[in-house]
């Protein structure tokens, strides 16, 4: 008897085990939870919910929902995506969450069928005015399929708590009237959206708040205005006819990658975007530089060096991509005369012979700077 007695009690004692582990899975905090369920892919978290009544609530209250690339890959058969199920899941999803939302990330993928735009509009559309009613802070609204720009449902201006906005591929409407404004965002991006003359204007001003910009257009834009007080890190891409940085006094960080002209006139056209943020952003203490170079230009000025004129407060450059171009050397030239307090210089090479290289090196190495502080160095 005693041996069965035994085995009763170590059968008891897994018993207890097993409860006890349940109840240690049951009852963890539901922040840590909802950071568990956050790290998974949007598919595994889901399969949590079966583990207990307390994970499957867990599931429907997550406060992040990123259908990300590798969610809409499930839905692809030979390149072709499944729009209707695609957007069926997601619908289902939403429909089924409960509580407070702030992260949502839809992705939408590329695809080689003739999709509906009409179709996935109203679907954006739906999920947009879901989240704008559950206190969604960060919007991420990617549109990977470049041959179609869709538009942005207007229902994005009513997300009145958002704090960063990414746009990916999109035709931005106006907003409606009575629009108040994006109060509380810090944080604006856009890549290749298209939008009526002077709403980027009127949207940048709208975010009082606003600390970091990022604009990347890969089609010209006639003109970009930016007064926005508050913003400490920008980043330009793309070609611009007239670019306005005004009223900015607090940004330190600033990146150019200016393409679509010759290198002369991006030259001379830089000098005067130096100095208007000079004056427009005294505290500037980051700058990042990277243009395309044109070899086959002729110089058709030089700067005008003014000894007035410093960038009192720039401490670092970074010049990427450079060919050994004399308009190139001349641009850096300038930065190296006017920043009095600049520390370092970080230069990376385009890919060219390394005759070149050492030549140009030496050359920079010769130059004349403002900063007795101020080195060169050469990044791979």
């Amino acid at each position: 008897m005693l041996p069965h007695h035994s085995k009763l009690s170590k059968t008891s004692n897994n018993a207890d085990d097993e409860a006890n582990t349940e109840d240690l899975v049951s009852n963890l905090p539901h922040n840590l939870t909802d950071k568990i369920l956050q790290l998974l892919p949007l598919s595994e978290a889901a399969k949590l919910g079966v583990l207990s009544k307390t994970w499957h609530n867990n599931w429907s209250c997550i406060t992040s929902l990123r259908f990300d690339y590798n969610f809409g890959v499930k839905f692809r058969k030979k390149r072709k995506l499944d729009w209707e199920r695609f957007s069926s899941v997601i619908n289902n999803i939403l429909l089924l969450h409960q509580g407070p939302l702030p992260e949502f990330l839809p992705y939408i993928p590329k695809s080689r069928t003739t999709n509906d735009d009409k179709e996935m509009t109203l679907n954006l559309r739906r999920w947009i005015f879901f989240v704008s009613r559950n206190g969604v802070k960060k919007i991420t609204l990617c549109n990977s399929y470049v041959l179609r720009v869709l538009s942005m449902p207007s229902h994005i201006f009513i997300c009145k708590d958002l704090e960063e906005l990414i746009l990916h591929n999109f035709f931005l409407v106006p907003p409606p009237t009575g629009f108040m404004g994006f109060v509380h965002l810090s944080k604006l991006e856009l890549i290749s959206i298209q939008f009526k003359l002077d709403m980027l204007r009127s949207l940048i001003e709208s975010c009082p708040e606003l600390a970091s910009l990022d604009i990347r257009q890969y089609k010209p834009l006639k003109g970009l205005v930016i007064d926005a007080p508050k913003l400490e890190k920008l980043c330009l891409c793309g070609a611009f006819g007239i670019l306005d940085v005004n009223n900015v006094p607090k940004l330190a960080q600033l990146q150019l990658q200016l393409t679509g002209l010759g290198l002369t006139s991006l030259n001379v056209k830089l000098v005067t975007i130096i100095k208007n943020l000079a004056t427009s952003c005294p505290s500037i203490k980051t700058l990042n530089i990277s243009v395309d170079a044109s070899n086959d230009v002729v110089v058709q000025r030089n700067f005008d060096y003014d000894n007035d004129f410093k960038l009192g407060y720039l401490c670092e450059v970074n010049f990427k991509r450079v060919q050994g171009s004399f308009k190139e050397l001349k641009l850096i030239e300038y930065l190296l005369s006017v920043s009095n307090v600049l520390e370092k210089l970080l230069l990376q090479f385009a890919k060219i012979d390394d005759s070149l290289q050492l030549k140009v090196q030496k050359q920079l190495n010769g130059f004349q700077r403002a900063s007795p502080k101020a080195i060169i160095i050469f990044v791979e």
